[in-house]
C-alpha cells in the first residue's frame, strides 16, 4: 500500500580517450587537511584560512574514459594498472556477462572473461561480481535463478579463469558450502596476495585456495562488514562499526587459522574502498577522504580530501597506487553531469600549487547536495574555495550524538575559521541566534531585492528575533486534513478545539498511524511553548490544560504496531468517521487532490492545534540551510557560495519544493497540463483508438485506488494556500520533552494520577528553565 509505506518512511524520521596533455579537463589542488568532507573527525587540520596550507598537496588530473556500453561501474576495478568491468551483452541468440579489461594508461583492450546467462521462459542468470586476481586472473560468480512447479530455486556458481582468460576451475557453491536456505546474498569477492579467494556473505566469510578449491570459513560473529580489502602485507582485511567499543575497527582474515586476526581501532567509517598503503599498510577512500593508515601504531595520516579535490568521493570506485608514486581512481560522474574518468592524483609541495581564499562550511555531516554545490562552486570560482568541517565520526549512538552536537556548537561559538553553518541539525538554532553568532542575511537579499523571490513564511521561518538567519532552498510539510462537515471550513484550530472532536466521536480514532510519543508531539508542536513564558521562565505544566493533554495522549497504544492489518484500508472508516483525520505529507505539488475522494466528501486541512487556533502546517527541511558565522574572517565570499547553493540545481533531486515564487508557479502550471507516457525514445504513447495516453500516477490503500487527474485551478489555489499557511516549529526543548515522557510514563502505567505528575514534570522542568536562563 503506497500511502502507508510513504508515511512509515516520514514517521521514522545521482568522449575517447587521448593523451594526458589533451584530455586533462582541469587541475586541483587537494590541501592535506585543507578541509574535511563527510565522515571526518573534529581532530583533523581541517577549515584552515587562505594562506595557512600544509607543506604537501595532491594535484587531481581527470581523463575521460572510454567504457563499453551498459558498463557496470559499481563492481569496476583498478588492478596493476588495468581496468576490470563487466556489461551485459545481449543478441537474439544468446545472453551473457563479458568482463572486460582495458589498459587505464591509453585504454587498450587486453582481452575478456565472456559467461553466458542465456536463460528461457523458467530460467534467470545473471553475474552478480566478480574478483581480480594479484596474478591477472578472474574470479566471477554467476546466479541462475530457475522456477520448477511455481517453486523457486537459486543455484550459484564460481569460476576461475586465467591471466589468458581460459576458464580453468568451477566450483557449485550451494553444494560445496552445504547451503541449505533458499537465501543466500554475498556482498564482496576479494584475493589476498597468494591468489586465494575470499568470498564475503553476511556475517561469514568462505575461504577458497588458488584452483578454487573449499578451504573452509571464518565466522564473523555477527559483524558486517562496510570496507573490504587487501592490505600492503598481502593479507585482506575487513572494516566494520563496532558499537559497543564506540570505534571504528579493521581485522585482518587469518586464512590459515580460519579467524580473525588482531584487532585495529581508530580506522575510518562508512563505504569505501582501500588498497595497500603509501608509507602506512592500508590506503583508504571512505568515500570522503583518502588516509594512510598504519597498523602497527592504529593510527591514519589523512593525505587529503576529496572534497578539496573537486571530487564526489563516493562516486570513487576504485583507488590504486602506481609504481611512480601517483594513485589513480576511477570516478563514476554521471551524478554530476560530467563524464566518467580516471583521477590521477600526484603528491607536490602546496608552494608550488596556486591557492584560493578558503571558505569552510561547518556542518555535522555533509549532505549530497551541499557536497556537489560545493564542488560546481569550487571548479567556477578562481577566487575562493569551500572546503567542510565536519563532525560525524560514523559511530552512531546517543553519546556520539550529544558529543558531536556539543563540539559543533562550541566551534561555532568560538567562531575560528568557520564562514557557514548548516543548522539543520541545531537543536538550539534559535539560544545560538540570540546570542548574535550568525550574520543576517536579509541585508544580503535586499541588496539586489532578492527577498520578494521567496515565499514569506519560509523566510519567516529562516527569521530569529528578526534576524534572517538562513534561507530555505526547499521544504516539505505536514498537515492534518479532515471532513469539513467535522472540522469547518477554515484552516486552524487550538487544542480545546480537537479535544471537543474527540469527545464528540469516543469511538473513534483522531488521527492514524499514532502511539503515545506521535500524539505528545502532536499536541505540543505549536502549543509547547505556550507551557513557559519566555520573558520570566515561569512554567506551567501543573496546569488543566496540560493535563488534559496527557489525558488524550492516553488514549493512544504506547507505540504503534506497523503490522496493524486493521490499518492497511483506513479509507473505510474516514468514511465512516471512525477515523477522523489523516496526516498528511506533502512533498510535491499535485499531491492534495487526492484527499476529497479518500473521505468521500470535502475536506478542509485543518493542521496542527496552535495556541490561537491560527493555521499552522507544519514545515520540514531536508536540504541543508546554510547560515553565515558573525565571526567569519570573508562574508563576502561566504555569501557568494551561499547564494551559488541556494541557485544550484545541476539536475540533481531536490529534497520537496522550491522556497522560490517562480519555481513553485512553474510547478503548478506544469500540473494543470496533461502528461503523456512515453516509450524508451521520447516517443509519445497512443491507445487502441490512437489517442496518447496520460500519465498522471495512481495511489491505493487495499481495494480502493486513486487516478490522479490534470490539476485544476481552483486545486492549486487550495494547496497554495496549504503552503504559505505552513510555519516552522521552535517545538519544545529536547531535554524538557524527555522529562515529559519520562515522568508521564507512570501516568500511562497507571501507577501515578495526572495530577501527580503533572505537578512533578513542572517541578523538574521550573528547575531545569532555571538553571538554563
Amino acid at each position: 500500500m503506497q500511502l502507508k509505506i510513504m508515511m512509515k518512511k516520514m514517521m521514522k524520521r545521482v568522449c575517447v580517450f587521448t593523451t594526458v596533455s589533451a584530455i586533462v579537463l582541469s587541475m586541483t589542488a587537494c590541501n592535506k587537511g585543507g578541509g574535511q568532507d563527510q565522515g571526518s573527525n573534529t581532530t583533523g587540520e581541517s577549515g584552515k584560512r587562505a594562506g595557512v596550507v600544509s607543506e604537501y598537496t595532491y594535484v587531481a588530473e581527470f581523463k575521460d574514459v572510454n567504457l563499453k556500453e551498459n558498463a557496470d561501474i559499481f563492481n569496476l576495478q583498478l588492478v596493476d594498472g588495468k581496468l576490470y568491468y563487466a556489461t551485459q551483452e545481449v543478441t537474439e541468440e544468446a545472453s551473457g556477462t563479458v568482463i572486460y579489461v582495458q589498459s587505464a594508461e591509453d585504454q587498450k583492450d587486453l582481452g575478456n572473461v565472456r559467461i553466458d546467462t542465456t536463460g528461457d521462459e523458467n530460467t534467470y542468470s545473471y553475474v552478480p561480481m566478480f574478483a581480480v586476481r594479484p596474478d591477472g586472473g578472474v574470479y566471477v560468480m554467476k546466479s541462475v535463478n530457475r522456477t520448477v512447479d511455481d517453486t523457486d530455486k537459486t543455484d550459484i556458481f564460481c569460476y576461475l579463469y586465467d591471466a589468458s582468460y581460459h576458464q580453468i576451475a568451477e566450483v557449485d557453491l550451494r553444494k560445496e558450502l552445504n547451503i541449505q536456505d533458499d537465501y543466500f546474498y554475498a556482498s564482496r569477492m576479494l584475493c589476498d596476495k597468494n591468489n586465494r579467494l575470499y568470498i564475503v556473505a553476511d556475517t561469514m566469510i568462505y575461504l577458497f585456495d588458488e584452483n578454487l578449491q573449499y578451504q573452509g570459513n571464518v565466522d564473523l560473529n555477527g559483524v558486517y562488514p562496510s570496507l573490504y580489502g587487501m592490505a600492503g602485507d598481502g593479507k585482506v582485511y575487513v572494516g566494520y562499526t563496532d558499537y559497543a567499543l564506540g570505534d571504528n575497527v579493521v581485522m585482518s582474515v587469518e586464512f590459515d587459522k580460519r579467524e580473525l586476526g588482531e584487532r585495529h581501532t581508530d580506522f575510518v567509517s562508512g563505504y569505501g574502498v582501500f588498497t595497500s598503503g603509501i608509507e602506512g599498510d592500508i590506503l583508504v577512500s571512505d568515500g570522503s577522504e583518502v588516509c594512510d593508515y598504519d597498523l602497527q601504531s592504529n593510527t591514519r595520516n589523512l593525505l587529503f580530501s576529496w572534497l578539496d579535490c573537486d571530487i564526489m568521493g563516493s562516486n570513487i570506485r576504485s583507488l590504486e597506487k602506481l609504481s611512480d608514486g601517483r594513485l589513480v581512481a576511477f570516478l563514476d560522474s554521471d551524478e554530476m553531469g560530467q563524464p566518467d574518468s580516471l583521477v590521477y592524483l600526484t603528491k607536490k609541495k602546496s608552494s608550488e600549487v596556486a591557492q584560493k581564499k578558503q571558505i569552510t562550511v561547518a556542518t555535522l555531516y555533509a549532505d549530497y547536495e551541499l557536497k556537489a554545490a560545493a564542488i560546481a562552486f569550487n571548479k567556477q570560482s578562481s577566487e575562493y574555495h569551500v572546503g567542510m568541517k565536519t563532525f560525524d565520526s560514523g559511530v552512531y549512538s546517543e553519546e556520539w550524538q550529544a558529543n558531536a552536537l556539543s563540539a559543533l556548537n562550541n566551534a561555532i561559538t568560538a567562531g575560528e575559521g568557520i564562514d557557514v553553518v548548516q543548522v539543520n541539525d541545531l537543536t538550539n538554532l534559535h539560544a545560538l541566534a540570540s546570542k548574535g553568532v550568525f550574520e543576517d542575511l536579509g541585508a544580503y537579499l535586499d541588496k539586489n531585492g532578492g527577498r520578494s523571490a521567496y515565499l514569506d513564511n519560509l523566510l519567516e521561518a529562516g527569521t530569529v528575533d528578526g534576524k534572517l538567519v538562513f534561507i530555505p532552498k526547499y521544504f516539505e510539510l505536514n498537515t492534518f486534513v479532515g471532513k469539513t462537515s467535522l472540522v469547518g471550513k477554515e484552516s486552524g484550530w487550538t487544542m480545546e478545539d480537537l479535544l471537543k472532536l474527540s469527545k464528540a466521536h469516543p469511538d473513534a480514532k483522531m488521527f492514524n498511524w499514532s502511539g503515545k510519543d506521535d500524539a505528545l508531539d502532536v499536541c505540543l508542536t505549536f502549543t509547547g511553548e505556550e507551557f513557559i513564558d519566555e520573558a520570566t521562565g515561569k512554567c506551567n505544566f501543573d496546569s488543566d490544560d496540560f493535563k488534559r493533554i496527557l489525558e488524550f495522549v492516553n488514549s493512544f497504544p504506547d507505540s504503534y504496531n506497523w503490522d496493524n492489518v486493521d490499518d492497511e484500508n483506513p479509507v473505510e472508516k474516514l468514511r465512516n468517521d471512525q477515523l477522523l483525520l489523516e496526516k498528511v505529507y506533502v512533498y510535491n505539488i499535485g499531491n492534495l487532490q487526492v484527499y476529497p475522494d479518500e473521505f468521500g466528501e470535502a475536506v478542509t486541512y485543518i493542521g496542527y492545534p496552535t495556541a490561537d487556533g491560527s493555521a499552522a502546517n507544519l514545515l520540514l527541511f531536508n536540504s541543508p540551510n546554510l547560515a553565515i558565522s558573525s565571526k567569519s574572517a570573508d562574508k563576502d565570499g561566504a555569501w557568494k557560495f551561499v547564494e551559488f547553493y541556494l541557485n544550484y540545481t545541476n539536475g540533481l533531486y531536490g529534497n520537496g519544493m522550491s522556497s522560490k515564487k517562480a519555481d513553485l508557479e512553474k510547478a503548478m502550471q506544469e500540473k494543470m497540463k496533461p502528461q503523456y507516457a512515453t516509450d524508451e525514445n521520447g516517443e509519445m504513447i497512443k491507445d487502441e483508438n490512437g489517442q496518447p495516453i496520460l500519465s498522471l500516477g495512481s495511489t491505493w490503500y487495499g481495494d480502493w485506488s486513486y487516478e490522479y487527474h490534470v490539476s485544476t485551478q481552483a486545486e492549486m489555489d487550495e494547496e497554495y494556500k496549504v503552503i504559505t499557511e505552513a510555519r516552522a516549529s521552535r517545538g519544545i526543548d529536547e531535554q524538557i520533552l524527555s522529562i515529559i515522557k519520562e515522568e508521564a510514563a507512570a501516568y500511562f502505567a497507571k501507577q501515578k494520577s495526572v495530577d501527580d505528575v503533572a505537578g512533578v514534570i513542572q517541578s523538574r522542568v521550573q528547575l531545569y528553565v532555571n538553571e538554563n536562563r
